[in-house]
């Protein structure tokens, strides 16, 4: 099965769970010194990875994709899907241990997955930085992601 293949085989249950990260009405809350997330700004958004633990992503933008209760992206390498819970009051964020495709990586995008992937599971908390961007930190170190207008991917 192709990483492609398995992304299409998770959509249908990330398409059927209830949506937290759009169902959250509460507000936008402010993290740290980062400015409010706003719950909708979340929702159904595309984001591309920046750094992670200070370190930019090999060889370019990869497209990010919050949907519902999910994020679905790719590490550089390897095709990912995360359940992250956010509450919007506290600004906090979970995220849950990610399903990753299992492609070897070599090089310096092996080092930047193993950096993003740690950054991802150990986000607690989310703000935006002064330039828009999305911060995601934590016990593994800062995941920053910029907005894009990119169109989510296509089951």
């Amino acid at each position: 099965m192709t990483p492609r293949d398995r992304l299409r085989a998770a959509l249908p249950l990330v398409l059927a769970t209830a949506g937290l990260l759009g169902a959250c009405d509460a507000g936008p809350a402010t993290v740290g010194s980062g400015a409010a997330v706003p719950p909708a700004l979340l929702a159904d958004s595309t984001w591309t990875i920046v750094s992670a633990q200070g370190r930019p992503i090999p060889g370019g933008d990869d497209l990010l994709w919050f949907h519902d209760a999910f994020l679905i992206g790719s590490t550089g390498c390897n095709r990912f899907t995360a359940k992250v819970l956010y509450d919007a009051p506290s600004g906090v964020v979970q995220v849950r241990p990610p399903t990753v495709t299992g492609l070897p990586c070599r090089g310096p995008l092996a080092v930047f997955e193993q950096s993003f992937l740690q950054s991802l599971a150990g986000a607690r908390t989310a703000s935006l930085d002064p330039a828009g961007r999305l911060v995601l930190d934590g016990l593994g170190g800062p995941l920053i992601l910029a907005p894009t207008d990119q169109p989510p991917p296509t089951a």
